[in-house]
Parts: structure tokens; C-alpha cells; sequence
């Protein structure tokens, strides 16, 4: 694949193939993977607020009610979900480049979305997009 075909499918400029070339991260990747990893850390803090907020609430609710036992189980649901979500945070992004050479092919991957057992469930095709090189394949976004 020609250079000026890997800048237009990836939104890449000089600037990045070069520093890919050599192995590391273009400053322009690296701010734009910082940006999408602040999103997801954000997000992932608002899910554990939520889930830690609603495990107390049914935690206090479950101490005033001792007789039911849904508020145990749905506060103890809460508070295991937002354990998941903490650790979450914890999750380091690996932006390390990987080198690999060969022939460039793009494969257009379609599967069909629900259970093949429900024949009532409206099912859609859902298109994306392979990348083979040298063996190795990787998954890519749809080009813009």
C-alpha cells in the first residue's frame, strides 16, 4: 500500500509515518490516544459514583427494612459493580508500536446482530473492516 493510501484511510500525516517507522508514537497519536483514555477514565469514575452511590443507598435502605432481602442483594450487585468500575480506572492503555511488513489487504467483515434462536428479533447487518499484513490481522475503524 502506497504511503499517501495509508494517510488517507488512517488520518495519517508525514509527521506520523515517520515516527511509526521507527518504532514510537507521533506527538499528535500520542495526544489524541491521552484524550480518548481521559474520556474513558472519566467515564468509567462517573459509572463507579453511580453504582457506589446506589450500593449505599440500598445498603441504608436494607439496615431499615430487615426483612427484605432484595435490597441486600441489589445493594451487594452495586457495590460488586462498582469494584469493576474502580479497577477500571486502574487499566494502563498500551501504546506501544508494533513493527510488521508484508502485503497490505483490507477485508470487509459483516455479521447479523441478535440470537439466531429468536426468529421475532429484528436482525441487522453490522459491516467492519480487517487489516491483514503479514500474517498478522487488526481490526479497524471504518474509513472516514
Amino acid at each position: 500500500m502506497k504511503d499517501d493510501q495509508i494517510k488517507g484511510y488512517f488520518a495519517f500525516e508525514d509527521s506520523d509515518l515517520l515516527a511509526n517507522r521507527t518504532g514510537r508514537l507521533s506527538d499528535k497519536q500520542i495526544s489524541r490516544i491521552k484524550k480518548a483514555d481521559q474520556f474513558a477514565e472519566r467515564f468509567i469514575v462517573g459509572l463507579f459514583l453511580i453504582f457506589l452511590t446506589g450500593g449505599i443507598f440500598l445498603g441504608v435502605l436494607a439496615f431499615s427494612a430487615r426483612s427484605n432481602i432484595g435490597f441486600w442483594i441489589g445493594a451487594l450487585i452495586l457495590f460488586v459493580l462498582a469494584g469493576w468500575a474502580f479497577r477500571g480506572t486502574r487499566v494502563d492503555m498500551d501504546d506501544a508500536v508494533q513493527k510488521v511488513q508484508g502485503e497490505v489487504n483490507f477485508i470487509k467483515v459483516e455479521k447479523q446482530t441478535g440470537a439466531t434462536t429468536d426468529s421475532s428479533a429484528k436482525r441487522m447487518n453490522v459491516s467492519s473492516y480487517e487489516m491483514c499484513v503479514g500474517g498478522e490481522v487488526f481490526v479497524v475503524p471504518i474509513p472516514h
